[in-house]
């Protein structure tokens, strides 16, 4: 049967006022997300403008200087492998994700006023040197995120590095790490390394429930997860040779983002071409689903995934007769605002509590010396003194505990 022609007039109206109104639902999410961005940007106030400004006029000429010399600026991988859709298929598949950054690579890491942070990670992406997995022995260990990195301070004057000319110190932590990984690090790495003292920093951006981290938590504590999948062979600790695929497809997914990037492009009928492209590009609304995002991060509640990081500490130590102890380090409410820090400090130290397991919180201590003293020139993380105050509490703790 033949349609009539107004019904046909009628479907062709329909889908075009149809069209109009997701074409005005797109540009209202256009100008949704530049005012979430504007928002952001006050909420940091000073302390993100400097930031900004700091990667503009420094941190890209220094990036493009690193590469120059075989550098990689570095990516968060375990926050990419949970964000990419074809890499957490990947991941599934093999029954293994990195802990770690990606290894073996000459990784530009930052710059936060103190000048470049340039290394070399070891096998697993970490940021010991390599030789430290030919024994299983280590007599303190870092279990963290970027703070228990060290990130944009030379080796000497980071935690572990501080630390390592009193201990034999071997670290586990990387930049964007959260409680889930810090399970996940101990529970693989835990059993092969005779430690006989464990350390894991949490820092406020750890405020978040498994749920954010599910890939991580299915493949190293779900009903089929097996710590030796890490390994292609636990004795020689040496990593499974699928991580290196991963790593490498990671890295081919941040390439093809840089290369999708167009440059600027000048000229009246180019510069409106460009605004029209990024008023496309928000064909899946991603203004609303930030908003949806941020209400959910607003209304978490993270027991599950500090209670999984610090029971996982508690039993790798009840095990294999270790000392544990956890330690909080405050965000700068100048550098990286969060309200909600204070609750979460108290979070952690109940948890540990209730596992009877030594808590630090460093709050008090960082704001006595004064955001300048406390924190980098020109970013989030510490500086050489707020990172030597961390390092010189937890080596008097074990002292402490030897004479007792």
């Amino acid at each position: 049967m033949q349609h009539s022609r107004p019904a046909i007039k009628h479907t062709i109206f329909a889908l075009v006022v149809l069209g109009v109104i997701y074409l005005i639902a797109m540009f209202g999410d256009f100008l949704l997300m530049r005012s979430i961005k504007a928002q952001v940007e006050a909420i940091g106030g000073e302390g993100r403008r400097i930031v900004n400004e700091r990667y503009q006029t420094q941190d890209r000429a220094l990036i493009a200087e690193a590469e120059a010399e075989g550098y990689h600026y570095r990516i968060l991988l375990p926050l990419l492998i949970e964000e990419t859709d074809h890499l957490s298929e990947l991941s599934r598949d093999v029954r293994v994700a990195p802990l770690g950054l990606e290894a073996n690579s000459k990784l530009f890491i930052c710059n936060e006023g103190h000048g470049p942070l340039k290394i070399t990670t070891d096998r697993f992406g970490f940021r010991n040197p390599d030789s430290v997995w030919d024994t299983q022995d280590s007599e303190l260990v870092l279990v963290g995120d970027s703070f228990a990195f060290g990130v944009c301070q030379q080796d000497s004057k980071t935690i572990a590095g501080l630390l390592g000319g009193r201990y034999d110190t071997r670290n586990l932590s990387f930049p964007g790490a959260t409680a889930v990984h810090y399970a996940a690090m101990l529970k693989t790495f835990g059993p092969t390394i005779d430690a006989d003292k464990v350390v894991m920093i949490f820092y406020a951006n750890d405020n978040m429930p498994i749920a954010q981290s599910q890939l991580y938590h299915d493949l190293f504590f779900g009903a089929q997860a097996d710590a030796s999948d890490f390994f292609a062979d636990p004795e020689m600790m040496m990593p499974n040779p699928a991580l290196q695929n991963i790593d490498a497809a990671a890295r081919s997914q941040v390439l093809a983002g840089k290369q999708a990037d167009k440059p600027h492009r000048t000229g009246f009928l180019a510069r409106n071409l460009q605004r029209v492209e990024k008023v496309l590009s928000h064909y899946n609304f991603p203004g609303v689903r930030s908003v949806v995002a941020s209400v959910r991060r607003a209304q978490v509640d993270a027991t599950d995934s500090v209670e999984l990081a610090v029971q996982t500490l508690n039993d790798h130590c009840a095990a294999m007769g270790c000392s544990p102890l956890i330690i909080y380090i405050p965000n700068s409410q100048f550098w990286d605002p969060d309200a909600r820090s204070a609750e979460f400090a108290e979070l952690v130290a109940q948890i540990s509590g209730v596992y009877d397991i030594p808590f630090i919180d460093f709050t008090n201590d960082l704001n006595a010396l004064g955001r300048e003293t406390a924190y980098a020139d020109a970013g989030i993380h510490l500086s050489e003194t707020g990172y030597a105050l961390v390092a010189e509490a937890i080596s008097n703790f074990f002292e402490s505990e030897n004479t007792n």
